[in-house]
């Protein structure tokens, strides 16, 4: 090959330069990727749930300083070793018992002095989750990890995975796993502590009869994944309750809508038992029972209907209804109120595409915008409460979900009202390509979805989603790809110039 002129050499070692650019540029700028600092997340131990185990730690304090503090690790056995006092056999018991039964021998030597005996590291275990998640295998977690938890480390639910019928195989016994409880009612039986020789299998609903629908007078309306032993009762509370509005009846329908099929159940009878492919349906109350009363249910001591007056306001409601109980979430009650004038059908077609799980706006009854968080404890007497109003008050949750373009999507434990970005960050914050401008939360309570910044307040039992940021070109992008071009020009330049000599 001979180039024949010094411009033409100049643009052919251009060319082949910006090619190598384009090849070797990534290597030589990205290098390896850092790896991403995996902070564990931990929970508060339930001691009367928590079974110690081999490799558990405890430490023993003795309040006057006379006597040093005593470390402790239970043994492969199951027994723990106090020097110069004995063994104590720890193995299958709480944490409250083991405590306990340690706390007794070391009484008999040491009876005249305060000492505190606390867990100080959980043992590790590996658990073997299969089935409808999107990293089956093997995965690492601490003995007081929860099943949620390890399914999110397992990345999470695939499409179509079940969430009420996960199977929790033990070495002794197999046991269900209801994640959606637990999510909704806060049921933390519903989502036990895992051990060494569990497995997790999340198995797939593959059969849409296998659904119970529930519909009308409730809450959270949607269908809902059918276990073994579900009645009327359980079905109402995973759709967060009746709303306040419902009749004396509930009818169940045998998959169709028909007077044939239909069963009427009185509303103080909620034992009946459900089978796949029901439809219940909570009846409404008529208008005129409701133009002089307010409604009020969920986490209420005395949830009912209460005669409505003139300057009603929200805290002379709580406290004819008994007050809030200790599991009430008020951060996230929603106070439904009939609209002054009906929508038409075309804006409210618009606006139910910013609700979920089969929620919408009713024609006769909406949720009012109320800020909890400023308003709550000392000015709830600014909220005023009109006729025919439905107040909600949800229970407890103690998670936040996150999903999306996170590094650990999941559940994390609800450390109380905070921004977006604090829970992201609990949950292994952003990973590449993450929208960060236009987050979506859905409201637990009233299934709103809401778009926003990471500053948006977060409360008990929200979902946040983040969104993959729409590809664009960034200028490694056009760089390349006009390295690209100068590449093949000097490749044709090449030929040309053979084929030439």
């Amino acid at each position: 090959m001979t180039l024949k002129s010094r411009p033409l050499k100049l643009f052919f070692y251009a060319c082949i330069s910006a090619f190598s650019i384009l090849v070797w540029g990534p290597v030589l700028t990205d290098g390896h990727p850092a790896m991403a600092q995996d902070n564990s997340f931990y929970t508060t131990i339930d001691p009367d749930q928590y079974i110690v185990g081999p490799g558990d730690g405890f430490r023993v304090d003795f309040w006057d300083g006379s006597v040093p503090t005593i470390n402790l690790t239970v043994t492969a056995e199951g027994m723990v070793l106090l020097n110069s006092m004995g063994f104590v056999d720890v193995a299958g018991l709480s944490l409250t018992a083991a405590k306990a039964r340690l706390g007794e021998l070391i009484k008999k030597y040491y009876a005249d002095i305060d000492f505190s005996i606390s867990l100080t590291g959980v043992r590790s275990v590996q658990i073997m989750v299969t089935g409808g998640v999107a990293k089956p295998g093997l995965h690492t977690a601490s003995a007081s990890t929860r099943v949620s938890e390890i399914i999110s480390k397992a990345g999470g639910f695939i499409k179509g995975a079940s969430r009420r019928n996960i199977i929790l195989e033990g070495v002794d016994f197999d046991s269900n796993v209801d994640l959606l409880r637990f999510e909704r009612l806060g049921d933390f039986n519903s989502n036990p502590y895992i051990y060494f020789g569990n497995k997790i299998h999340v198995p797939m609903v593959t059969d849409s009869s296998s659904f119970v629908h529930v519909s009308g007078e409730v809450v959270l309306p949607g269908g809902f994944e059918y276990k073994k032993g579900d009645d009327l009762g359980e079905l109402i509370d995973l759709a967060l309750g009746f709303t306040g509005l419902e009749g004396d009846s509930v009818y169940i329908f045998d998959g169709y809508e028909s007077e044939v099929d239909r069963a009427a159940v009185p509303i103080t009878d909620l034992s009946i038992p459900v089978m796949p492919g029901n439809k219940i349906v909570v009846g409404r109350t008529s208008r005129e029972h409701l133009s002089n009363y307010f409604s009020i249910t969920g986490q209420i001591t005395i949830p009912g209907r209460y005669p409505c007056y003139g300057g009603l306001t929200l805290d002379r409601c709580l406290n004819t209804a008994g007050g809030l109980t200790d599991k009430a979430d008020i951060y996230s009650a929603v106070i439904y109120r009939q609209p002054e004038s009906d929508r038409s059908k075309e804006t409210q077609k618009s606006l139910n595409k910013f609700f979920i799980n089969d929620q919408s706006v009713l024609s006769d009854r909406e949720p009012v915008s109320v800020d909890f968080r400023a308003l709550f404890p000392d000015y709830l007497d600014r909220i005023p409460i009109l006729p025919g109003d439905s107040i909600v008050i949800p229970i407890k949750t103690g998670v936040v979900t996150v999903y999306g373009m996170v590094k650990r999507p999941g559940m994390v434990t609800y450390e109380g009202p905070g921004s977006a970005a604090r829970y992201i960050k609990k949950a292994g914050g952003f990973t590449g390509g993450a929208d960060k401008s236009s987050i979506q939360v859905i409201r637990k309570t009233s299934a709103i979805r809401l778009i926003s910044d990471p500053g948006i307040d977060i409360y008990d039992g929200d979902t946040i989603i983040i969104p993959e940021q729409e590809k664009k070109k960034s200028i490694w992008d056009k760089i390349k790809d006009g390295a690209m071009i100068l590449g093949g020009l000097g490749i044709l330049y090449l030929a040309i110039d053979n084929a030439a000599d």
